[in-house]
């Protein structure tokens, strides 16, 4: 896992963190899979595809609660989705 993690850290490529989320969340890595998702946002602030996996993460990972707390910053950045 270390080594994922370190690779994870050094991947930029949106679609490549997408795939390494993706295949993360699939095996339970939820932890994983929502660094990797973080980082998505980082470098793409409000990315859509990135909060509803990252939502869909932490809820499988039961914390519902922090599925909606992620979204708040995000509201008023005036998607229509969020509102």
């Amino acid at each position: 896992m270390p080594e994922l993690k370190r690779e994870d850290e050094q991947i930029s490529d949106i679609s490549k963190l997408f795939e390494r989320a993706r295949e993360a969340k699939e095996t339970s890595q939820f932890n994983r899979a929502e660094n990797i998702l973080n980082k998505i946002l980082k470098i793409s602030p409000g990315n859509l595809s990135a909060l509803s996996m990252l939502c869909s993460t932490l809820r499988e990972n039961q914390e519902p609660e922090r599925a909606l707390e992620v979204t708040e910053p995000y509201k008023n950045l005036g998607n229509k989705y969020l509102s």
